[in-house]
């Protein structure tokens, strides 16, 4: 058997954001993980978690194809992905096989003020190690909807409540481990439920994805980031070959929420509509709030072509309601008009009733409806090519 360190051998591919100056490979961002490829027919790997503040939940996909999806132990715990066994005459066959092995966090970073954690540290295996094949790359960004909040869960009408559970999420059937796939990419994900571009779902002025991007994991709070390097400045290491943002949900459930109250500063902030207090079914945004979003969304793209010169960036929308879309079009024209010329948005199908789960989510069905859109508009643009 064969033992290393999964940040000191090279041919373990380490996916997603983490703080190089760390000794251990924290995986806090959904759809981070580890890949690697070699010839034999064991391997585990050594994981450490907490599932104090919120459950980790890991997929291991064996060629390709999912294996198992579990919930990590307390502690650190050894876990066997593969233990081949075949008939004497055919073991000098399966030892020579090629097998591929790809290790997904599902569950989303953890908010809030009581402990969580992954770490992957380290695998072992009874063969070598094989070099994987160089692959393009794609940075996802986005709200709960990228982090498959309720995708894998029972339908919307078997629950009876909006509550969703860590189980119920998943990076691997939401739209953006679909396309993954699809495009046969390698992905780096920073997504977390209930964030926006400008604000949260509840008006949270804090919740926005734009104020944590340059840090590794920013939505981690302290004394539990200081391990981890997890508030650190990112160096931008990835380079992606393309960027695709899903934000937008949540900024527009905002304006249809209750002022939210800094906890520090006392002051109130509210998203509001036209004539909302005399007509409560109004949908039409007031234009000086909507403005405020379109601005959000001119801002962060300008900043992510700062960070990443020269790569094209796609922006979806609309897996749970289309009424940001126009705002989206208005920022698009302001965002051509700055001279970021490779950038597009993308509206995509709203999942219907039969196609939603927990906390009236969308259902994995709806995930590879979208998923296919975004690969078509990928595809037809060349981005990849």
């Amino acid at each position: 058997m064969q033992e290393w360190n999964v940040i000191q051998q090279d041919k373990i591919r380490l996916h997603g954001r983490r703080n190089r100056e760390c000794k251990r490979f924290s995986m806090d961002w959904t759809g981070s993980g580890i890949s690697f490829s070699f010839r034999g027919t064991h391997a585990e790997v050594l994981m450490d978690a907490d599932n104090t503040g919120k459950e980790q939940w890991v997929l291991f996909e064996l060629d390709g194809i999912p294996s198992s999806r579990i919930r990590l132990r307390d502690g650190a715990h050894w876990y066997t992905i593969l233990d081949s066994r075949g008939p004497l005459a055919d073991s000098e066959l399966i030892d020579r096989c090629t097998r591929t092995i790809h290790i997904y966090k599902e569950s989303q970073a953890h908010y809030g003020e009581t402990s969580a954690f992954c770490y992957c540290d380290r695998v072992r295996i009874d063969g070598d190690l094989c070099s994987l094949p160089e692959k393009r790359r794609i940075e996802f960004i986005g709200d709960s909807l990228t982090s498959g909040e309720g995708a894998i869960s029972p339908k919307y009408q078997s629950i009876g409540s909006d509550v969703s559970i860590d189980e119920w999420s998943t990076h691997y059937y939401s739209w953006a481990g679909y396309a993954a796939r699809m495009l046969d990419i390698d992905a780096q994900v920073i997504s977390q439920g209930g964030f926006g571009v400008f604000c949260g779902w509840n008006n949270d002025m804090l919740a926005n994805i734009p104020r944590l991007y340059d840090r590794v994991c920013g939505i981690i709070q302290p004394p539990f980031a200081n391990a981890r390097g997890a508030s650190q400045p990112y160096e931008f290491s990835f380079n992606p070959n393309l960027i695709i943002i899903n934000l937008g949900t949540n900024d527009a459930s905002a304006f249809f929420q209750p002022p939210w109250q800094h906890p520090i500063s006392g002051q109130y902030f509210k998203q509001h509509r036209v004539d909302e207090e005399n007509n409560p079914d109004s949908q039409l945004f007031l234009e000086k709030d909507a403005d405020k979003v379109t601005s959000a969304i001119v801002d962060f793209v300008t900043l992510l072509a700062e960070k990443n010169p020269g790569k094209p960036i796609l922006w979806i929308y609309g897996m749970m309601g289309h009424g940001l879309w126009p705002i989206i079009l208005k920022a698009t024209a302001c965002i051509h008009e700055k001279g970021i010329t490779d950038f597009d948005a993308l509206l995509l199908p709203e999942a219907s009733p039969s196609e939603l789960g927990a906390n009236s989510h969308p259902l994995a069905v709806s995930h590879e409806i979208c998923a296919k859109a975004v690969v078509e508009r990928v595809r037809q643009k060349g981005w990849l090519d």
